[in-house]
């Protein structure tokens, strides 16, 4: 998303662009559903992570709820098959 300049504006700075994104929502929305969490992205923009966890929270609640959502549903479904096929059931009750 936003890649650091040879003279780097600082964190605050670069939160102000991040939030200005248009795309920034869904690219946010995409990455939690991918297993990312908001303080990694924060981290991997070099953004101030409270306050970027409170900027998507309050401002897109709705989409942060439903990669939550998806990416839950992606965990169920890879412990059902972890739990359906294993031969080494001590290790699968660990991973499930």
């Amino acid at each position: 998303m936003y890649e650091r300049a040879v003279c780097d504006p600082g964190p605050m700075a670069r939160l102000a662009v991040v939030m200005e994104g248009e795309e920034t929502a869904g690219v946010v929305f995409q990455r939690v559903c991918e297993g990312e969490t908001l303080r990694e992205i924060a981290e991997s923009w070099g953004v101030p992570r409270g306050r970027f966890t409170q900027w998507y929270t309050e401002r897109h609640g709705g989409l942060y709820d439903a990669a939550l959502k998806v990416r839950a549903d992606d965990l169920a479904h890879e412990s059902l098959g972890i739990s359906d096929g294993g031969d080494d059931v001590p290790r699968d009750k660990l991973r499930v």
